[in-house]
Parts: structure tokens; sequence; C-alpha cells
């Protein structure tokens, strides 16, 4: 089981909950329950992953050989921690903007859940996930919008809400089969 599954749960059943009317107020409720078991989940899982790799290599009979803070801070810390690091910054960020800017403009922007929802699917998509899940959000965003402008003929706001979650859980599926062998991926991932 990788990250990237353990993710996929946390996005599905946050997907499924958000379905209901009464999903919606339970995770408008329960947010910060659900992001941070979700930040102690992944957070736990890494380093339930470094100690798995920390001990294989060690006992293997030429890993005694290997300078252990090199291999706790580059392998263990890079591969395993530093992803799920960044998107979580970016999260934090993401919901302080998004919040402040809803408020100041009379929550004209997004719904009450919708920041939450944002900003539990960044911290999921990992990184270099989110580079490619805003892009994504907003071009079918916008696609949406001028669907609906051309089939109503009138301007009014969409909600982003049923969009976050599937979006995030699709980003995650082509970064697993299809983005991380190419050379983009690569190069953002650190």
């Amino acid at each position: 089981m990788t990250l990237e599954l353990v993710s996929l749960l946390i996005l599905g059943v946050i997907w499924g909950t958000s379905l209901s009317s009464k999903g919606r107020s339970l995770l408008a409720r329960y947010h910060w329950r659900v992001f941070s078991l979700s930040v102690f989940t992944l957070f736990s899982y890494a380093a339930y992953r470094g100690f798995l790799l920390y001990r294989a290599t060690y006992e293997h009979p030429i890993g005694k050989f290997f300078d252990i803070e090199y291999f706790l801070i580059f392998r263990v810390g890079v591969q395993f921690f530093a992803p799920y690091i960044l998107s979580f910054i970016t999260a934090i960020l993401f919901m302080l903007v998004a919040a402040r800017y809803n408020k100041k403009y009379a929550e004209r922007f997004f719904e009450k859940e919708e920041i939450k929802m944002g900003g539990l699917s960044l911290l999921l998509v990992g990184h270099p996930g989110w580079i490619f899940y805003f892009p994504l959000v907003i071009f079918v965003y916008l696609m949406l919008h001028i669907y609906y402008q051309i089939k109503r003929g009138q301007g009014h706001r969409i909600p982003v809400y049923h969009l976050w979650v599937p979006t995030a859980i699709f980003v995650i599926l082509i970064s697993k089969y299809w983005l991380s062998s190419s050379a983009i991926w690569f190069l953002l991932k650190l």
C-alpha cells in the first residue's frame, strides 16, 4: 500500500460523504478533525515506510557502511516526507488566503465547505500533484462555466463544490499511472 492509495481512500470517503446533504454539514463540522487525521495518517504512514526502509538497509551486510544522517535526511526525508510537507504548506496557505478573500467579498467565491475540501484535496495530492491540480480545477471550472453560459445564456455562479475531490482523485491517478514516468514529473519531484 502506498501513500497515494491512502490519499485515494481518504478522498473516496470524503467524496462519498459530500454527495449527501448530511455529509456537507458533517464535513463542515468535523473538517479540522478530518484534516488533522489525514495529516496524522499520511505522516505516520511515511514514518512507517521510512522505518521499514531504514531497517531493510541496515540489516543488509553492506548497510553498516552507509551514513545514517545522509540516509535519514535525503532518502527518507525527501522520498516520503517532503512531498506531503510541501502540499501541507500549500493547503494551509490556500485555506487561509481563500477564507480571507471569501470573507472580504461577502462569501462570493466559495461555499463554506469548499475551502475545506480544496485544502484537504491539496494536502492529499502531494507534491508535485498540486502543481497540476490547481490548473486542472480552474480549467474544468471554466469549461463548465462556458457550457452553462452558452446553455442558459445568463451569468450565474457555479459552485466548485463537486469539483475539488473528483479532480484530486483524477490527479492522483494520472500522476501514479501516467505522469510518474514522464520527464516533467521527474523534474518537479524533489
